[in-house]
């Protein structure tokens, strides 16, 4: 009986051990696709800083 107890705790500890590895791996690529988003943000905002201000103020309008 011991042993089937510790069989089925093994096996509970290897499945959370893969639902943990499929998170981490679901959270990093989550936050490399907000990294890519704000590095594409951060050009956006170079060019708008390089336009005449005549021009930002166009475009707003």
């Amino acid at each position: 009986m011991a042993a089937m107890e510790n069989g089925d705790e093994y096996r509970s500890v290897i499945k959370r051990a893969e639902e943990l590895r499929l998170e981490n791996r679901r959270m990093r690529l989550e936050a490399w696709a907000q990294i890519e988003q704000a590095m594409a943000l951060r050009q956006q905002l170079a060019a708008l800083r390089s336009e005449p201000v005549a021009r930002i103020v166009t475009i707003e309008t």
